[in-house]
């Protein structure tokens, strides 16, 4: 299963939530459900960009400021906040978010001066003024900080801006601790809970957005930031999160920014796939013609598994926006899902072609891989490592193939650097507990820390016939054979579930509790569903009909 992300692309402080992308793409989140993967795990990620809500053509051009203050201060300052609305909207991929986010830089530097005068418009500055301390743009730091001093002479602020330009996260968590004494106003408040979040204090931040909401349950920017900052604290931080994001949602029902976040977090939950289609159908009635929102209804038409109607969609993204390598992505995970992999693979270099990112690699690998080219998969895998070490779902597919290419150590080691980046994203851990129970040399295996990690994973997505055959794995290899037993049944029982690992452990877990019938009975539902192209399932068969004693006619090749 693959959870959102998004990684900033510089070596700058970790940006605020609403800053860059949100917590994190959700079209891979689906693709899990259209592949199979190393161990029963999909190696299936796909990116997700929105639209920028600037051209998308070739001359990414800022759009022209508004009237000069004063002539039409209304207009200027819904375009304002309009435009950094989309810009934030969590469903923006490299580069094009690269260039959306520069161009809105652009576009504020190019805005009358006077407007950051406007008690209204200056979260907006200092918003942006955070977004070019992300991207380590000092000179747009520099220049939106003259604005907003000019126009601010509040002490608080200015010391809250100058720590942020400094990178001093002690001086910002003093002045939260000064915050919680004194009282602070809203606006301070807003800006200091955005400030600690850029400067990675998601405590501080987190504290602060619930205290600004307790006094204003209203606050559209405090719920959206609230819902930012817990996604990054699953399990029970994603439920939190929805509410917040539905609270958004409800304060400002055009924001593009709030409805695809609530999006995302409604795809995360076990029903959330139809009811997000009717919500994206409703969105796409009311905002015609947006192929943000066009790609955003795909992704939840193909998590629930019209392949069809959604290709539809993406279709009529690309025709919206051309360059929209997402929705072309779309496209391919369609064919994908109807086993049309000459298609998929065509979609998929076509994508890749737009963007040449991590996502875009791991979605041709993932069409190559289903399409049972190992060789092209894992090529395309080691190009996209060898652009982009650091990329934690790309490393950690990676790593995953290079278990089934009989380099187990090196499988373990990628596999915990994945689960370190990303901690809490339950495919990184649900690799790395499979690898430490299941890895080809058994000197390798760690059953007892695998059972820690399946167990925490399992919280996390408690439905996933994975998530929950890696946890029954797990139980076996530490000798539990009867909880072994007890969860593989469980996993039989979910969708997707009752493979053929679900079979083979439990023919194992049951001749070594001394049920040779039931044994035979599973080893044989097993034969039935085996992958000859799978080398890690024909390793697992040969073990199972070893420990059974069973001999066959024929090879197992």
């Amino acid at each position: 299963m693959v959870e959102p992300r998004d990684v900033p692309t510089t070596a700058a402080p970790a940006p605020a939530a609403g800053v860059l992308a949100g917590p994190g793409l959700f079209l891979g989140l689906l693709l899990v459900a259209l592949a199979g993967g190393f161990g029963g795990v999909a190696l299936a990620r796909m990116a997700t960009a929105g639209p920028p809500a600037l051209s998308a053509s070739a001359e990414l051009r800022p759009p022209a400021p508004p009237l000069p203050y004063g002539a039409a201060l209304a207009p200027a300052v819904a375009a304002a906040r309009r435009a950094g609305d989309d810009c934030f909207a969590p469903t923006l991929q490299r580069p094009r978010r690269d260039l959306q986010q520069a161009a809105l830089l652009a576009w504020a530097q190019a805005l009358p001066a006077e407007l950051a005068d406007d008690p209204l418009l200056r979260p907006c500055f200092d918003e942006w003024a955070l977004l070019a301390r992300a991207r380590g743009d000092a000179a747009t730091v520099a220049e939106l900080a003259v604005r907003l001093a000019r126009s601010d002479s509040d002490p608080r602020r200015g010391a809250i801006r100058a720590a942020v330009a400094a990178v001093d996260p002690a001086a910002l968590r003093a002045l939260a601790f000064a915050a919680f004494d004194a009282g602070w106003s809203g606006e301070t408040e807003l800006l200091l809970a955005r400030a600690a979040a850029a400067l990675g204090l998601d405590d501080v931040a987190l504290r602060v957005v619930e205290r600004r909401l307790a006094a204003a349950p209203d606050d559209f920017a405090a719920h959206l930031l609230a819902a930012e900052r817990l996604a990054r604290d699953p399990p029970t931080g994603l439920v939190r999160a929805r509410d917040h994001a539905a609270a958004a949602r409800a304060l400002d029902p055009l924001s593009r920014r709030a409805l695809l976040t609530l999006a995302e977090f409604e795809l995360r939950s076990a029903e959330g796939a139809p009811a997000t289609v009717a919500v994206l159908q409703a969105a796409t009635a009311a905002q015609p013609a947006v192929a943000q929102l066009e790609c955003a209804l795909g992704v939840a038409l193909l998590g629930a598994r019209f392949f069809d109607e959604a290709r539809g969609r993406f279709e009529r993204a690309v025709e919206l926006e051309p360059g929209m390598a997402c929705a072309v992505a779309g496209v391919a995970a369609t064919w994908l899902g109807l086993e049309e992999h000459y298609r998929a693979i065509g979609a998929s270099r076509r994508s890749l072609e737009i963007a040449d990112n991590p996502e875009a690699h791991d979605m041709l690998a993932t069409v190559y891989l289903d399409a049972g080219n190992r060789e092209r998969a894992w090529r395309t895998l080691d190009e996209g490592i060898a652009a982009w070490p650091d990329d934690a779902a790309l490393l950690d597919h990676h790593s995953a193939s290079l278990g089934l290419r009989g380099r187990p150590a090196e499988a373990l080691h990628g596999l915990k650097r994945a689960v370190q980046l990303e901690p809490w994203n339950p495919e990184f851990l649900n690799d790395y507990a499979w690898e430490l129970v299941n890895s080809a040399d058994p000197a390798l295996r760690r059953p007892g820390q695998g059972l820690e990690l399946a167990q925490r994973v399992c919280g996390i997505e408690p439905g996933n016939a994975w998530y929950v055959n890696t946890l029954g794995v797990a139980w076996y290899r530490s000798d539990e054979l009867a909880r072994a037993v007890e969860v593989l049944d469980a996993a039989c029982e979910l969708p997707r579930g009752g493979g053929p690992f679900d079979h083979y452990f439990l023919a194992m877990a049951h001749q070594r509790l001394g049920d040779a019938a039931a044994a035979v009975a599973h080893f044989d539902e097993a034969s039935l569903l085996h992958d000859r192209r799978d080398p890690e399932m024909k390793r697992v068969r040969l073990e199972a009909r070893a420990l059974l004693g069973l001999t066959e006619e024929g090879s197992d090749e």
